[in-house]
């Protein structure tokens, strides 16, 4: 009767553990075809008219994506401020980081450089690339997603980036490293598809 008892006690742990890797399995597979959907360019609206997110987009951000973010939060202005963990973990010395910025009240989210800090007031910083210059500040928050949207490309194509503050060259070898550039283009390309509209 023992053996009897032993022997359906193992085959129920047997099945459990079965039905445990079943449903783990299937739970992965519903998140890589989620993910294949919704997060491919395809679904991405380029357009620097769009700061603002929707419902869905914000759904999809914050339970697939925010895992490669660190998170805090600006007591002044309630804004949770999201920097990805790789990206920063890759930069240079003298490489930017950058926060993309969610307001909830407004339903807003924009990417924003941590600029260096320099002895002189901060008046003006340029990147160029080698088909153009792009103004990082002054910027509001349209003209900062066109300024990401231009900068891409040349991410993409492994371009490293002469970066200038006040009219000043500050690093001719931004973004030289190609995790850099690669967890930055993951990084835009999370915002465009938050702020895609869809």
């Amino acid at each position: 009767m023992n053996s009897l008892n032993m022997l359906s006690i193992d085959r129920d742990d047997h099945v459990d553990k079965k039905s445990l890797a079943k449903v783990g399995a299937f739970g992965l597979l519903f998140l890589v075809v989620i993910n294949l959907i919704f997060y491919n360019k395809r679904h991405i609206r380029i357009s620097p008219d769009e700061v603002h997110f929707t419902q869905s987009a914000w759904i999809y951000f914050k339970n697939i994506r925010s895992y490669y973010y660190n998170k805090s939060i600006d007591s002044a202005s309630g804004f949770e401020i999201y920097k990805h963990r790789k990206l920063t973990a890759s930069l240079g010395e003298k490489d930017l980081n950058i926060r993309l910025i969610v307001s909830h009240r407004e339903q807003m989210a924009f990417l924003y450089p941590e600029f260096p800090q320099i002895k002189q007031k901060l008046e003006s910083v340029q990147i160029i690339t080698s088909g153009d210059t792009i103004q990082l500040f002054p910027a509001d928050a349209f003209e900062m997603k066109e300024n990401f949207i231009k900068l891409l490309p040349a991410v993409e194509e492994g371009e490293s980036f002469q970066l200038y503050l006040n009219g000043q060259m500050y690093t001719n070898t931004m973004y030289a490293h190609k995790k850099a550039r690669k967890y930055l283009a993951q990084m835009i390309y999370d915002y465009l598809k938050l702020t895609s509209g869809k």
